[in-house]
């Protein structure tokens, strides 16, 4: 089975009242678009750029629990791997966005164990 070499997925949480102004989220459509103010301070001649467009080839997960993400992305890895292929899930984003959260989980409870966990437990399964 051949499968797509790099998937980029979207996994987005409930934020405050910049993301409810500034950001619209198209799921069917993949893509994610960022309207920016432009800045008065920067003079008569502004070339800052006042939108930004990005288009996802995986998923939009939007406030998506631990569950959904792993099902979405993590078990797919875990397959491929199994299957023989290399593979690898990478968390990228700005400070504080919940990479962390995404990929090792919460302490509040089990069912806030990220991706690492679910993987390793759904591996060990996979193989007895």
């Amino acid at each position: 089975m051949v499968r797509s070499a790099v998937k980029v997925h979207l996994r987005t949480r409930p934020t405050a009242k910049f993301a409810e102004e500034n950001l619209r989220l198209d799921a069917p459509q993949r893509s994610l678009s960022l309207a920016v103010k432009r800045r008065e301070d920067f003079g008569v001649v502004n070339h800052q750029k006042a939108e930004f467009s990005f288009r996802f080839t995986g998923d939009v997960l939007h406030n998506a629990s631990q569950e959904q993400v792993y099902a979405t992305v993590g078990e797919e890895a875990v397959v491929a791997a199994l299957d023989g292929y290399n593979s690898t899930v990478m968390a990228y984003g700005q400070t504080g966005a919940g990479k962390t959260f995404t990929m090792t989980g919460g302490q509040g409870s089990y069912q806030q164990r990220g991706l690492v966990p679910r993987a390793i437990s759904d591996l060990f399964k996979r193989l007895s």
